[in-house]
């Protein structure tokens, strides 16, 4: 473990990469993200569409559905079957996207994602803690 950058005048780099942060932060109980299932819809029918993959869904047993619309309706509610507002698409959906596409597993879990913001505000909260330790030294 590195310890040398392990003190508050240490952080100065940090205080601003909040992709660095939200790696160090192991005690938390707020979530980062939450999912939305309409969000989740609108991002897998544009990756469908972006990606022409719209045979490769008929050819995994939609086709026997007559118009576009209901294809990609059925395999929505077949992807979304176990989504969750913690967790996103959960891992039926995982294994019947994957099913159409093999390197789903580098976005899946992007559809639907939001921030809560909370990272935001521990990271404003660190900010000014670290401010004011600077200006407590100074007097």
């Amino acid at each position: 473990m590195n310890y040398r950058n392990m003190c508050w005048n240490q952080f100065d780099d940090f205080v601003n990469d909040i992709d660095y942060f939200q790696e160090k932060i192991l005690c938390h109980s707020r979530p980062f993200f939450v999912y939305d299932q309409e969000q989740a819809e609108e991002d897998i029918t544009k990756y469908i569409e972006e990606y022409n993959l719209y045979d490769d869904i008929l050819s995994n047993g939609y086709d026997f559905l007559c118009d576009k619309t209901e294809v990609i309706e059925a395999f929505l509610t077949d992807v979304l079957w176990d989504f969750t507002l913690e967790t996103g698409i959960g891992s039926n959906g995982y294994d019947k996207f994957s099913e159409i596409d093999g390197d789903i597993c580098d976005i899946i879990s992007d559809f639907g994602k939001r921030e809560t913001g909370i990272l935001d505000l521990y990271m404003l909260a660190f900010k000014l803690a670290k401010e004011q330790l600077k200006i407590s030294k100074e007097n």
